[in-house]
């Protein structure tokens, strides 16, 4: 009988997200995740390796937390916000600041000008990112009528081994979290707050804005054939009220007021007008930022160049995604086969749970998550990558669909167990590949 009083590990997880449900207990959750990260970081602090690690070219010992939480990506982000852009490619033609997106570093450089620091207001953008996309991801499995499912898959999200990153300086947070507002607010026909979503969005990342594109596109297109309904499956949260946002009534209001049904019609048609709002605003994060380029170097095509000539970046259609697949033959070869393995898992899951609940999740979401997906596929330096995949919220609101809650019993253990696997070989080994 004593043994019931103390529960299991997997067991206290799930009894934490349980005593605080909802928002509370997801964020619980999600704190924990951020210390096991930590943890893990402190772990290979205390290896005192030296070998060549965190995108180096030559073996360097590690000089304490702080410089582990510069690995990879974050010193660029970090460089980019202490000196801002350069006027023109380097004469090499190696790597440059130029093809990272403003949005993200101009947070950085905010900090730093307050006096936060460059290193800490990156990092703490990246925590408040993550923990809004968290809740976002909630938010998104209430609003197509499964509250319960939402809470797993922002369980699921927060532990995700991908979400390493968003305890370092990475874009990955923000964008998330800019993404999930975005298609909240489409679900809700709030069209001019998800086409500024989608614009932000596009300032952090440029495959986040074109898919942000594409999906206020389509929800636009789905208002204005059918001005009477919205795309969605649930229009009441949680408390049971009603979603002020919902469709609105033609029949009501109107008709006290002797309208006739073809009044009625034209003003449903011109108040849907305004969903044209949200694709017309969404491309302009990263067409601005391609046109600043463009002045600031004299040169409109310096952003396509620096991404193939100093970063090797280029669409080669699959064929890396292709090739990486005849490594699953023996996931355990190399820290990047490993990180690779885990990646294709996650993905072959989501595509099924997208497949089976494709006509509960909105059309906007299901084209979101496409193109999201054929972008990090056809990419020469993307294909399977955790940190590409937390991009997909709505994968990971259908798998919340697809795990029963009592699943979380093993399945948070097991992501939690993966995600401080995944740290140890970002920070700690030699990769191939950045995370």
């Amino acid at each position: 009988m004593a043994t019931d009083t103390v529960p299991s590990g997997p067991r206290v997880l799930k009894q934490i997200a349980r005593s605080a449900p909802g928002a509370p207990g997801v964020l619980l959750l999600y704190l924990l995740s951020r210390l096991s990260i930590a943890a893990a970081t402190a772990t290979v602090n205390t290896l005192n390796l030296s070998g060549i690690r965190c995108g180096d070219t030559e073996p360097r010992p590690i000089e304490g937390m702080a410089a582990l939480a510069r690995c990879w990506d974050a010193t660029w982000y970090l460089r980019l916000a202490a000196e801002g852009y350069p006027h023109s490619l380097p004469a090499d033609g190696g790597p440059t600041t130029l093809a990272f997106f403003p949005g993200y570093p101009a947070l950085i450089a905010a900090g730093d000008a307050i006096g936060l620091g460059p290193l800490f207001t990156g990092v703490a953008v990246s925590l408040a990112g993550g923990a809004v996309a968290v809740l976002l991801v909630l938010k998104l499995g209430q609003a197509v009528g499964a509250p319960e499912a939402g809470r797993t898959a922002a369980v699921v999200f927060a532990f995700f081994p991908g979400t390493a990153v968003f305890s370092w300086a990475y874009t990955e947070a923000l964008a998330a979290a800019l993404a999930g507002a975005c298609l909240l607010f489409l679900h809700r026909r709030r069209w001019l707050f998800a086409g500024i979503a989608a614009l932000l969005a596009g300032t952090v990342r440029a495959d986040v804005g074109l898919a942000l594109t594409v999906a206020c596109a389509v929800a636009a297109l789905l208002a204005l054939r059918n001005p009477h309904r919205t795309d969605a499956p649930d229009t009441t949260d949680t408390t049971g009220a009603t979603d002020a946002t919902a469709a609105p009534d033609t029949t009501g209001a109107a008709e006290a007021t002797g309208a006739s049904p073809v009044d009625r019609t034209r003003r449903a048609a011109g108040r849907d007008l305004k969903a044209l709002i949200a694709p017309a605003l969404a491309p302009l994060g990263p067409i601005g930022y391609l046109i600043f380029v463009w002045i600031w170097t004299g040169s409109p095509g310096t952003w396509n160049r620096t991404q193939a000539e100093g970063w090797d970046q280029h669409m080669d259609w699959g064929r890396k995604a292709l090739t990486s697949l005849g490594g699953l033959y023996d996931p355990l070869h190399s820290p990047s086969r490993a990180v690779m393995t885990i990646a294709v898992v996650f993905m072959a899951v989501a595509l099924v749970a997208l497949a089976r609940f494709r006509h509960t999740l909105p059309l906007p979401w299901l084209a979101y998550t496409a193109v999201l997906i054929v972008v990090s596929l056809v990419s020469s330096q993307v294909g399977f990558r955790p940190r590409a995949e937390v991009l997909l919220l709505p994968a990971f609101v259908a798998i919340g669909l697809l795990i029963p809650p009592k699943a979380l019993t093993w399945v948070v253990p097991v992501l939690a167990a993966l995600q401080v696997i995944v740290v140890v070989l970002w920070l700690g080994a030699s990769l191939i590949a950045p995370p």
